[in-house]
């Protein structure tokens, strides 16, 4: 599928023109509009999932600048991420359920399960 501000537009929204527009974590985090809702306790998962995540992946890529920049701002815009940072919690759901606004089908609920694999060498030729 190619990108589009179009194809944008219905998978998340309008463009804030902010830095992180695109990131689903500040997205998430910041509560910046989209099509996608989920029940109050879904969101809690999520954002649980999304901070350890994050957390991973600071302690993976110690040097990496950008998702350093990403937590700091999320610890300073968002308070729900800041306690949830700070508790050191890492759970990870790896199921969800969404509810997707669609502008010509109208409502679409999806199930989903994230299947992970961390720290998988392919060998190469």
């Amino acid at each position: 599928m190619a990108r589009t501000t179009s194809t944008c537009a219905r998978s998340r929204g309008p463009s804030t023109g902010h830095r992180w527009d695109r990131n689903v974590a500040w997205r998430a985090f910041t509560e910046v509009p989209g099509p996608t809702r989920r029940t109050p306790e879904r969101r809690a998962r999520f954002a649980s999932t999304l901070v350890a995540d994050l957390r991973a992946a600071m302690l993976r890529y110690p040097a990496d600048e950008q998702v350093a920049a990403l937590v700091d701002d999320l610890r300073r815009v968002s308070e729900t991420f800041g306690e949830l940072w700070e508790s050191g919690s890492t759970p990870r759901y790896h199921d969800d359920q969404v509810t997707i606004d669609h502008p010509v089908a109208g409502e679409i609920t999806a199930d989903w399960d994230l299947l992970t694999f961390r720290d998988i060498t392919v060998p190469t030729p």
